[in-house]
């Protein structure tokens, strides 16, 4: 005959035994959860991976995500040990954008101004940022532009330079009274387009002599007139689209300096703007406009 105390026991053993037979169950079925959330996880992320645009489906989509603009990673302490024992000396830390103010692309190339830096860097595809030739002779670049024949048109302090590929100044751009105050740059046909903060106009000149022609617009606020224009773009029709910062809109004009129409007005809601300052325009002719009080891109 059993002990009384043997059956306690056998009984707490079944009992313990059922407890972990349970457990398992949960764990395999927590597991399996688990590895399905996972799939599930992968899965959506090489949905995105796959279809990077924005909005999601069934919304017309309108915006790509192709990813950030960043230097090489910076030496790990190993690297830095190693080239010290080699050099003496430590490796300079990679470039890195601190202040980005404007941007320009052309081929696999993308130039991009740093106000904080006070360069024009460039950037090509996976390799690493580097300074453009030329560029630490500019004071604080802000704008910028990439001619259809490779050389780019830069503003800065002194006011807007053409710079061939090995940096050198093979062109300047000034009104007759040797004044201009740049807010932004375009080559447009033969010419380049530079906008005045300080007119509040649009100055055209010459792009191969560096001559003035003519003014385009006035400061005010109706149609043509601007105030603090800024960024420009040219779209695939030929026209230019001229940010009209102050005035909350984009104006478009022909080649010519024609006002053909306005986009956007001041507000807060979808179609308006707080305060836009840089416009680009993909081929297929959609406009993309940064909005600094926002702090978003609209696309029209």
């Amino acid at each position: 005959m059993p002990s009384p105390v043997s059956i306690p026991t056998r009984r707490a053993g079944r009992r313990l035994s059922v407890t972990l037979i349970a457990l398992a169950a949960g764990l395999s079925a927590l597991a399996g959860l688990i590895a399905a959330g996972c799939a599930t996880d992968r899965a959506a992320m090489e949905a995105r991976r796959a279809d990077p645009f924005y909005p999601p489906s069934p919304q017309r989509p309108r915006v790509v995500a192709l990813g950030s603009l960043r230097d090489r990673a910076a030496p790990t302490a190993a690297q830095v040990e190693l080239a010290v024992f080699l050099f003496g000396a430590e490796p300079p830390p990679p470039l890195t954008l601190l202040g980005p103010t404007g941007l320009a692309s052309h081929g696999g190339e993308v130039l991009v101004c740093d106000a904080v830096l006070g360069q024009v860097l460039r950037w090509e595809g996976a390799a690493a940022l580097h300074g453009l030739p030329g560029g630490e002779a500019l004071d604080h670049p802000s704008a910028l532009d990439i001619a259809p024949d490779g050389t780019r048109l830069v503003c800065h302090r002194g006011g807007v330079v053409r710079l061939d590929a090995s940096g050198r100044v093979v062109q300047t751009y000034r009104r007759p009274d040797g004044t201009l105050r740049p807010g932004g740059v375009l080559a447009v046909d033969d010419a380049v387009w530079v906008t005045d903060l300080t007119r509040h106009t649009v100055e055209v000149f010459d792009g191969a002599t560096g001559a003035w022609r003519r003014t385009v617009g006035a400061h005010g606020h109706g149609p043509g007139e601007f105030v603090m224009p800024r960024g420009m773009a040219r779209t695939p029709a030929g026209e230019v689209c001229v940010v009209d910062t102050l005035n909350n809109r984009v104006q478009v004009f022909t080649a010519a300096g024609q006002w053909v129409r306005r986009i956007g007005q001041a507000g807060d809601t979808v179609g308006c703007f707080g305060r836009p300052r840089s416009v680009a325009v993909g081929p297929d002719g959609v406009v993309f406009v940064t909005d600094a009080f926002s702090q978003r891109v609209q696309v029209f």
